[in-house]
Formats: structure tokens, sequence, C-alpha cells
């Protein structure tokens, strides 16, 4: 029995799972998960679907981002700095509820604005790597947290009125080290937990033309930390992030007018049709590895209507 308990421990400090399911509800999957790593993982209350899945001491943010591939979500890695484990419960409450923070010291929390903020201006700046390289000096909590949004695939969310002033110089950083730095400087605890968000689009069961809808208040936070964003980067980043945020429009449009703006932005950019379907190419590789016999069927479908259309 002691000799179990350790290969436990050894296990859930390794976040390696070892899963076999068949057509199980993404829940159940995600509740074995947890026993098995010992990790807070939530997933969002409009997440359906069921997970089919076999793999052997596989690390446990892969095997959340095939999950995600099936059941049209985006695993998102939340790294809280907090003052108390009481307002860190408040934060996990709202984030298991899927609903804001409310009035609790939580404020700055909006997820859906803040993932898609950081996929904009984020892939422009993060390492294929993981690793994190950034210099800074003088920054607030806050200001230093989106620095580090900016260039890794975590959400780093600090408390409202996180006191402190942080300077940092990271160079081929894991992000845990980096916000364990960032932290120690505010003098806060941290911590990491996941979650599985819903993000349809083409190419993912649940998909809807290949749009997702926001509300106007989530538009307008986008909108303003889009642009609270930009005027941290460069003038060569500045121009990449616009030409992200010009194709997630595009991706909203119905269907007909998506194929229209589409050629209308390769006409403009004679380079962009070659990138595109490099792209596409990625992705459908990566949807098809992870996807079960039945997505594969329907998105090679979609796939090739949209090759048709860039045509």
């Amino acid at each position: 029995m002691l000799a179990y308990a350790v290969f436990c421990v050894m296990r859930a400090r390794s976040n390696l799972v070892t899963l076999d399911v068949r057509n199980a509800d993404v829940r159940t999957v995600i509740g074995k998960i947890e026993w098995q790593t010992w990790e807070d993982i939530y997933v969002s209350p409009d997440v359906k679907g069921t997970v089919t899945l076999k793999v052997r001491k596989v690390p446990l943010e892969e095997v959340l981002r095939v999950i995600g591939e099936q059941t049209a979500s985006r695993l998102i890695a939340v790294y809280p700095i907090y003052s108390s484990k009481s307002t860190l419960k408040q934060l996990k409450a709202a984030v298991r509820a899927g609903k804001k923070a409310g009035d609790s010291p939580w404020k700055s929390w909006q997820e859906q604005p803040a993932f898609r903020f950081a996929g904009m201006l984020g892939n422009a700046l993060r390492s294929d790597n993981g690793l994190v390289s950034l210099q800074f000096e003088g920054k607030d909590a806050p200001a230093a947290a989106q620095s580090l949004n900016r260039v890794s695939s975590g959400h780093v969310v600090p408390e409202d009125n996180t006191p402190g002033v942080v300077s940092l110089k990271l160079s081929q950083a894991m992000l845990p080290d980096a916000v364990e730095q960032l932290a120690r400087q505010v003098k806060r605890s941290w911590t990491v937990f996941y979650v599985l968000s819903a993000a349809p689009f083409m190419g993912r069961p649940g998909s809807v033309n290949g749009t997702t809808s926001l509300t106007p208040d989530q538009k307008a936070e986008q909108a303003r930390q889009f642009e609270a964003g930009l005027a941290t980067l460069s003038p060569e980043e500045q121009k990449q992030a616009k030409q992200r945020r010009e194709m997630e429009a595009i991706r909203s449009l119905p269907p007909k007018e998506r194929v229209q703006a589409m050629q209308q932005v390769m006409q403009k950019n004679p380079d962009m049709q070659s990138q595109m379907q490099k792209q596409m190419q990625e992705r459908f590789t990566g949807a098809m590895r992870d996807s079960t016999p039945d997505q594969r069927v329907e998105r090679s479908r979609m796939f090739n209507e949209m090759r048709k259309s860039l045509q």
C-alpha cells in the first residue's frame, strides 16, 4: 500500500496521463485525469461531447488539447496571483460556473475576451517551444501579467489592487517560473488550474457556420484590450496583430460574405494565399490526428470546402 501511494504521488507530480476511454462523456474523462494528476480542471457549462482517447504517460496539457479538439473547446492554463485562499476560492467558483467574477476581487477576469485577445496579439510573439523571453522594468502587476500573456499560451490573472512594482528579465524561462518571480516581487501567492472553454470554429464539432458569437459587452471589452495591448508592440508586431484581427473579423462573417472578404484581402496581400493554405494544412493535419473517426469524415468535408473557397 505504501509503494502504491508513493507511485500515485510521483505520477501526479509528473503530470503524465495514462488513459483508455471510448465515447466517454467529457466530464467523466476530466474527472479521471484530475484523479491522476491532482490538478484542478474546470469544464465550462457550455462544453459538451464525448471523448475517445488512448494515451500512456502523455503530458497533461497535450491530453487536454486533444480533448479540446474533440469537444469544440479551448484549453487555457490559468495562473492566479492571489492574497488568500478565500479570494482564490471566489475566482474558482466563477470559473466553475462559467461566469464573470462579479463584485469579487477578480473584476479583471473576463474569460472570453481575454482568451481571444491573447490569441490575436500573442501569436506574433510566442515561441514554438513554450518558453518565455521578456524584459521590462517598473510595471505594476496587471501590466506585468499582460506582458506575460502576450508571449505565452497561459493566462496570468493578478487579483485586483495587487500592490508593488515588477521588474523581470526572462530568457527561455518556463511560464510557471516567470509567474513565481512575478508573485514573489508583489508578495503574493500563485497557483495554476486549467479550463476547457467552448470555442467552436470551422473544422470542430459544434461550430455554426464557423462563427463564435460574442455579446456587445464582450466585443467592447475585446476591443479595449486589443487597443491597450497594441500600444505596447513594435511597428512590425502591430502590423501582424492588425492582420490577425482582420482575419478574426472575417471568420465571424456568414459563409458567402467570408469568401468574398477573403478574396479581397488576398488581392491586397499576394503572399497571404500561400500562407493561408499552409496554415490550413497544418490545422487539417492536427485536427485529423486528434479527432474521432466520425469527426474526421466531417472535418475532411469542411476543410475541402474551405480549400476550394481560397483557390
